[in-house]
């Protein structure tokens, strides 16, 4: 398996828009998406429940892949 990846506040615009997976899942509910909302424009993670959660300053969300989109 591949070198576990990190979502970070520091990469998280380069992951906007994008879905991630893990191959074995922990902690939350992947898929997770990223997205950027509010007048602030601040970083989040969407579950696949649709649940919002912001990237804090000292998150580091796992992650193996991003998930290919039809």
């Amino acid at each position: 398996m591949p070198n576990k990846k990190y979502i970070t506040l520091e990469n998280a615009p380069e992951l906007l828009g994008k879905t991630v997976d893990c191959y074995k899942r922990f902690l939350h509910h992947y898929p997770l998406k990223v997205i950027q909302m509010g007048k602030n424009g601040l970083y989040f993670i969407v579950d696949r429940n649709s649940v919002a959660m912001p990237i804090g300053q000292h998150d580091k969300i796992p992650y193996d892949f991003i998930v290919k989109e039809s």
